[in-house]
């Protein structure tokens, strides 16, 4: 569960990070000097440590849906923090994606 929140909160400060940054000599280099985009690098550096150890105990046919499961909490926080829309479509999306976790996790022996 922590290298879900740690991968949805190192794309909240990616895009945090990138926000604004407009140009023509490089918005890409302006962004990764900009502390909320190197923030979520380490953030993304941790996830994937913790999905290393994670795979070492779990079925990849387990953990793999979990992380992933981890869009469904981006919706509701990109609306909060970036304004972006939270439709129905994207909501009945979510629910679907938290039901086939919910399957996965009782299939697990």
């Amino acid at each position: 569960m922590l290298g879900v929140l740690l991968s949805a909160a190192a794309q909240l400060l990616i895009k945090y990070g990138v926000t604004g940054v407009e140009g023509q000599t490089g918005p890409l280099l302006r962004a990764a000097l900009r502390w909320p985009l190197l923030a979520g690098a380490g953030c993304y550096l941790v996830a994937f440590a913790l999905y290393i150890y994670i795979l070492s105990v779990l079925d990849v046919s387990f953990a793999s849906p979990v992380m992933v499961g981890g869009v469904t909490l981006l919706i509701l926080l990109g609306g909060y923090f970036f304004g972006e829309p939270v439709g129905l479509i994207r909501v009945a999306g979510a629910a679907l994606i938290v039901a086939g976790i919910v399957l996965i996790s009782f299939s697990v022996e």
